[in-house]
């Protein structure tokens, strides 16, 4: 039952594309109800069957209701009747459009399905998981209706990944469980590069034992409540600090992690568009990292006067469009260009990060 019969309708090749497409999944019927293919997650969400040759739907269901993954309560009526009821709405309606919820390790599942008659007595459906970040997509907004629906939204989500790709930010979202439902390519570069935490058995783990408790915490205080808090990762290599706040749902926390130090040569092409010329860069960056002019000077090599006829260059350069006439107000401004030029773009190239 792994393989499609040769003698499948061609048109369940279509319905097969967007389950792929929607990560979803799929079984074929053949006009005697019996299983004629299901695709290996349809496998995994019902282990405990096996999908022997000859099986039936009517033998699936009755293996779902004796595990108690649909229960009486949940069913409203007799699960023969509604056994019955489904038989005859699948051969009446050659299309059919609804949710299932499932019970499955004391969690609900909620299943979004499409079921189609094909030609020649052929019957297929196509579910997908309705908590799938990429069906939910990123803009909240009412649930799709359909898994046509569904399709639309997965493009949106794809081009709004994409975005997120561009970016050295690192953005990941995390179940109430840590378990990482997706990350962006410099999330995933960060968790790689020993940030002070890292993923294990798909789950995000702090390798400090005590942020790894709090880590727990805060991200269950976003899922549940909209909470969250920033945390210290502690590394001997590479310690930084990440923000945890609210995710997508009720279910979801987003982890920012910080990008790394800006390039300097992307932060001097940034204070170049703003007007300073290379030798001021120079002198606005010296000043702003070495304490003050003559820090600037020692560190530079320039003398302490030169240093200061620059900077005064400087503050006639960005004062009248930034307000920049003190060592203050030039660091808060450099402080801006940086943090901007290490999310972008430049800086994500020179890095070399994948995805990019």
């Amino acid at each position: 039952m792994r393989d499609l019969p040769p003698e499948a309708p061609g048109a369940f090749s279509e319905l097969l594309e967007l389950s792929r497409v929607l990560g979803g999944e799929t079984m074929l019927f053949l006009p005697d109800d019996r299983i004629g293919f299901v695709s290996d997650n349809v496998r995994s969400r019902y282990p405990f069957f096996g999908f022997p040759d000859g099986a039936t739907f009517p033998d699936l269901y009755w293996s779902v209701v004796h595990t108690g993954m649909s229960t009486a309560e949940s069913l409203v009526v007799p699960p023969a009747d509604y056994l019955a009821m489904i038989v005859n709405s699948r051969r009446a309606n050659p299309v059919l459009d609804f949710r299932k919820r499932y019970q499955v390790e004391g969690s609900a599942v909620d299943l979004l399905c499409h079921h189609r008659a094909l030609p020649d007595g052929w019957t297929a459906q196509v579910r997908v998981d309705v908590a799938q970040l990429r069906v939910r997509g990123w803009v909240v907004g009412a649930a799709p209706r359909s898994v046509f629906e569904m399709l639309n939204t997965v493009h949106e989500t794809e081009r709004f990944e994409a975005l997120l790709n561009r970016l050295s930010l690192g953005v990941a979202i995390v179940g109430r469980d840590r378990s990482v439902r997706w990350a962006n390519a410099a999330a995933r570069f960060a968790l790689l590069g020993g940030l002070g935490c890292t993923v294990q058995d798909g789950r995000l783990i702090a390798l400090d034992a005590a942020a790894d408790i709090r880590l727990g915490e805060l991200v269950q205080a976003a899922a549940d409540h909209g909470r969250g808090g920033f945390l210290g990762m502690p590394s001997a290599g590479n310690p930084t600090m990440v923000s945890v706040g609210a995710g997508l749902s009720v279910d979801d926390a987003m982890i920012l992690i910080p990008p790394p130090a800006p390039v300097e040569a992307v932060v001097r092409d940034a204070l170049g568009t703003l007007g300073l010329s290379p030798g001021q860069c120079d002198v606005a960056l010296s000043v702003v990292t070495a304490g003050g002019p003559a820090e600037a000077a020692a560190s530079t090599g320039r003398a302490y006067a030169t240093v200061r006829k620059q900077l005064v260059r400087i503050y006639a350069v960005l004062g009248l469009s930034f307000g920049v006439t003190s060592q203050r107000a030039l660091a808060h401004l450099i402080g801006q260009v940086a943090s901007i030029a290490g999310a972008c773009p430049q800086q994500m190239r020179m890095l070399g990060y994948e995805d990019c």
